[in-house]
C-alpha cells in the first residue's frame, strides 16, 4: 500500500478580482508584522494614558494582578495596533484602526503597525517610566483638562523625555468631555 503524505495544504481562497489564490497566512499578514515604531504614553497619574491605549489598540494594558486590584499602572504596558486607511474616504476621516471603515463600511488597508508603551504616572514609579523611555521613538504626553497644568509628573516625564533624546512629542489634552471649553483652554 502506498504511503500517504501527512503534509497539510494551506487553505486557500480565490480573490474575486484577480482569481489569484490567497492563503489564510497572507490574509493575516498585517497582524504578524513587527511594529515599525514604539510610541510611549507618558504623563501624570490618572490623566488617561491606559484608557487612550485601549481606545487606539483595543487592549487594556494593565494586566498584572496588583494593577487590576489597585486600579493603577505599575509596570510598563504594551499594546500593538495597525493603523489603517479607507480607500474611499477623504483625510482625516479615512484613517482608523479597524478593518472596516466606520464611515462607509469599506474594507481598510493596513498602513503601519505600531507598538504603544504605557508608562506609569505615579512619582514612586518614575524609574519604570525611565526604563520605558529607552525603547520609545515618539511620545504622547497626556494632560487632563480637568486639572491644572503642569502637574508634578507631567513636568518630570517631559524632562525624562528630553534627557532620553526624544524630540518628537505630541501633547494630548484628555478628558475634555468633563469640562467646559473655558476650563479646557485654561488647563492647556
Amino acid at each position: 500500500m502506498p504511503k500517504t503524505s501527512k503534509t497539510k495544504k494551506a487553505k486557500t481562497k480565490k480573490s474575486p478580482k484577480t482569481s489569484k489564490k490567497i492563503t489564510k497566512k497572507e490574509k493575516k499578514v498585517d497582524e504578524h508584522i513587527q511594529p515599525e515604531i514604539n510610541i510611549g504614553l507618558v504623563g501624570h497619574v490618572d490623566h488617561g494614558k491606559t484608557t487612550l491605549v485601549k481606545a487606539l489598540s483595543g487592549k487594556w494594558t494593565d494586566t498584572h494582578s496588583e494593577e487590576l486590584k489597585r486600579g493603577i499602572t505599575i509596570r510598563l504596558g504594551y499594546a500593538d495596533t495597525v493603523f489603517r486607511k479607507c480607500p474611499k474616504c477623504k483625510e482625516p476621516e479615512c484613517f482608523c484602526v479597524s478593518e472596516k471603515c466606520s464611515h462607509c463600511k469599506t474594507k481598510t488597508k493596513p498602513i503601519r503597525k505600531v507598538s504603544f508603551v504605557d508608562a506609569p504616572g505615579h512619582e514612586s514609579l518614575m524609574a519604570t517610566m525611565l526604563s520605558g523611555a529607552t525603547i520609545i521613538d515618539y511620545a504622547l504626553l497626556l494632560i487632563a483638562a480637568n486639572e491644572e497644568c503642569p502637574q508634578p509628573q507631567t513636568r518630570e516625564h517631559l524632562m525624562a523625555l528630553e534627557i532620553s533624546g526624544i524630540k518628537k512629542i505630541i501633547i494630548v489634552q484628555n478628558k475634555i468631555d468633563v469640562v467646559t471649553d473655558e476650563q479646557a483652554m485654561k488647563n492647556y
